[in-house]
C-alpha cells in the first residue's frame, strides 16, 4: 500500500540493502535457513526502537529507577484515537465526525513514528483516488461493516510492533483481519488461541472458582 510507516516499523534487510530499502519477510513457522536469517530479512525498524528509547521515557528516568513509581503508559495515544473512531462510527459519540476521527487516528499513528500529517494525508489520498482500497479508504457513506473494515485494518497496521495484544483482541472482536497461521507442522490443525489459560496457581489456591473444561480455543463471554 506504499505505507511510509513500513520504513519505521521494519528495517531493510541488511545484506540486500546496499543502495535501496529492501523489505523481506519469511513465513511464520518456516524452518530457519541462511536465506531467512536476521541479516537477510527485515527485523524491527529503527523508528520503533527510537520511540521505545526516547518517547516512552516521559520523563526520562535512569536505568536504575525501578518499582511502582517508574512511569509507563497504559493506553497509547494511537490506540485511544482508533477507539474514538470506532465509537464515532457506531454512533456512540454524537457530534463527532467518524471520518475525521478515523483520519485523525491514522495521523496519530504517523506522528507516533516521527512522520508528518502531510505524509499521512498523502497515504490516505493515494489509496482513495481513483479506486478506494477498503483497507485504507474510509467509506463515509458506507455500512458499519465497511467502516469497521477500514478501522480494523488501519488499527492493525498502527499497532504493528508495539501492541500485539490489542491486535489479538481486535482479531477476536472484529474477525476482519485474518493473519496467516504458522506453517510449522507442530501447529497441526490448531487455530489461533482465543483466550489465555488460567495460571496453575488458580487451580492450586482457587480451584472452586476456576471454570472446568476451558481450553485456549474456547471463546470468552464477549467474543461472539
Amino acid at each position: 500500500l506504499q505505507d511510509p510507516r513500513r520504513r519505521r516499523v521494519y528495517r531493510s534487510a541488511r545484506t540486500l540493502s546496499a543502495s535501496a530499502m529492501v523489505f523481506r519477510c519469511t513465513n511464520y513457522g518456516a524452518n530457519p535457513s541462511d536465506a531467512t536469517n536476521s541479516d537477510n530479512t527485515s527485523g524491527p525498524g529503527y523508528g520503533l526502537i527510537n520511540v521505545a528509547l526516547d518517547s516512552f521515557a516521559v520523563p526520562a528516568t535512569p536505568l536504575a529507577a525501578t518499582g511502582a513509581t517508574k512511569p509507563m503508559w497504559l493506553l497509547s495515544n494511537v490506540e485511544a484515537a482508533f477507539l474514538v473512531a470506532e465509537a464515532a462510527a457506531r454512533g456512540w459519540l454524537p457530534g463527532v465526525n467518524d471520518e475525521e476521527a478515523f483520519k485523525g487516528a491514522v495521523r496519530e499513528s504517523f506522528r507516533y513514528l516521527g512522520l508528518s500529517d502531510a505524509q499521512a494525508d498523502e497515504y490516505l489520498d493515494a489509496n482513495t483516488v481513483p479506486t478506494p482500497n477498503p483497507r485504507v479508504a474510509y467509506p463515509a457513506g458506507g455500512s458499519l461493516t465497511e467502516k469497521m473494515t477500514a478501522i480494523a485494518w488501519q488499527k492493525y497496521f498502527a499497532l504493528n510492533g508495539m501492541q500485539g495484544n490489542e491486535a489479538w483482541t481486535d482479531w477476536r472482536r472484529f474477525g476482519i483481519v485474518q493473519p496467516p497461521l504458522s506453517i510449522a507442522p507442530e501447529r497441526g490443525n490448531n487455530p489461533i488461541p482465543r483466550r489465555l489459560l488460567y495460571p496453575s496457581g488458580e487451580f492450586s489456591y482457587n480451584d472452586e472458582n476456576v471454570p472446568k473444561g476451558v481450553t485456549q480455543f474456547g471463546k470468552v463471554f464477549w467474543d461472539l
